[in-house]
């Protein structure tokens, strides 16, 4: 989340300007990094706990610090859990998963899931911190005649940052994830060629 914030705050500088609002353009910013952390939150690297001989807890990338994607596997019984802290690698527990056979159909479903709920929280608040900004703008608080730069290649760098992330996971067979990344680059496609539009109209006068 921290990320998050990082990536929506620093655009928000470079783009704001007294011409027109941005809040479209940061939400598709923050859509597309909240996407590209909620997957590398789910991959490696992976770090192990071996809590007794047959337990052994597995926690995911940090990336979406400070949240975090725990598995628990029990080898003697044969047992999958999957829990959402915050916090990493402890905190405090959000949501933690019943306890599955140790499956790899139920183990997807359950790492899906959890990849899917950790990027619903990141998406719910860039919404907050975006709303947020846009108050700021609003009120004329520090704001610039022109933008240190547009939004256009920022966008293009995230875009292109999202297909270089689904690579991989697509060439070893996690199509959900190339789905998800599809959806998000569909939907920030329309902005995209708003700011060409926009620069073409600038060029011309």
């Amino acid at each position: 989340m921290i990320v998050v914030y990082a990536v929506i705050v620093i655009v928000w500088l470079l783009i704001r300007s007294k011409d027109e609002g941005k809040s479209e353009i940061l939400f598709i910013v923050g859509l597309i990094t909240c996407y590209i952390i909620a997957v590398m939150a789910s991959l490696s690297p992976i770090t192990e706990f071996q809590l007794d001989e047959s337990v052994e807890l597995r926690t995911f990338s940090p990336a979406a610090y400070p949240f975090c994607i725990q598995q628990l596997r029990n080898y003697t019984a044969y047992t999958i859990r999957y829990s959402l802290y915050f916090g990493w690698p402890e905190g405090i527990l959000l949501f933690e998963s019943a306890t599955w056979d140790n499956q790899s159909e139920f183990i997807h479903f359950l790492h899906y899931s959890f990849g899917l709920m950790l990027g619903l929280i990141l998406l719910f608040s860039t919404f907050l911190l975006v709303g947020f900004l846009t108050l700021i703008d609003k009120k004329g608080v520090f704001v610039r005649d022109k933008p240190i730069i547009t939004a256009l290649p920022i966008l293009i760098i995230l875009q292109l940052s999202l297909i270089l992330l689904l690579i991989s996971p697509l060439l070893f067979g996690n199509v959900i994830y190339g789905i998800g990344g599809g959806i998000v680059l569909v939907i920030s496609v329309y902005p995209t060629f708003q700011e060409i539009r926009a620069l073409k109209r600038m060029k011309t006068h």
